[in-house]
């Protein structure tokens, strides 16, 4: 594997693996976080995600009781 930085990359480039823009926000899957605030940190958001999670495995295990 080559060193992108060698090759004139810069870090943001060299993460971008698709050749696309990582600053495209209209390709970007976001709907999970619409509940979420503006400006909401990383603790906010991963209390939101999983209390996501915890609802979507509340949900099987009632389909799978059913």
């Amino acid at each position: 594997m080559s060193d992108p930085v060698r090759h004139g990359q810069t870090s943001s480039e060299a993460a971008d693996t698709d050749g696309q823009s990582p600053d495209k926000a209209d390709d970007v899957d976001d709907d999970h976080l619409s509940d979420l605030e503006d400006g909401a940190g990383c603790t906010e958001i991963w209390e939101h995600l999983s209390e996501r999670r915890a609802d979507a495995d509340a949900r099987s295990a009632e389909l799978a009781e059913e």
